[in-house]
């Protein structure tokens, strides 16, 4: 009679926490579905650049070393599009120009790229801001 509840007792024990982790394991997956999906559709919360740029030997470009830094915890992105503003001495908006980073941004990661970029007449300090990404 012993061995019976006994047996019944481990049979119980070993079954219930594998009942509870099938829930437990679809549970994670769903929120990492969730997570993912709340990363994916809203990259610029997520991705940031920075970094700093001179101007090259003939005056012509800028060289701007960027890094890109990626705060999401599940999601990688690609593709990175950065927009580089250029402006005046009195701070107005001289242009516009949008460049692509094809590299791989993983998650909780940074990445510092160098980008030769063009420069204009007049142009005093530029900026830059992600734009936009794939997911990868």
């Amino acid at each position: 009679m012993k061995k019976i509840i006994l047996l019944a007792i481990i049979s119980m024990v070993l079954t219930f926490p594998s009942c509870d982790s099938g829930v437990n394991k679809e549970n994670y997956y769903s929120k990492v579905a969730e997570l993912t999906s709340y990363e994916t559709n809203n990259i610029t919360e997520f991705l940031s650049a920075d970094g700093s740029y001179r101007e090259g030997f003939w005056g012509d470009k800028f060289v701007v070393n960027c890094t890109i830094k990626n705060t999401a915890m599940i999601a990688s992105f690609k593709d990175v599009t950065i927009r580089v503003t250029y402006y005046s001495a009195t701070k107005s908006v001289l242009g516009t120009e949008d460049y692509t980073i094809y590299k791989i941004f993983a998650p909780q990661s940074e990445k510092t790229v160098e980008l030769e970029i063009k420069n204009y007449k007049d142009v005093a300090s530029i900026g830059w801001d992600v734009l936009q990404a794939l997911g990868a």
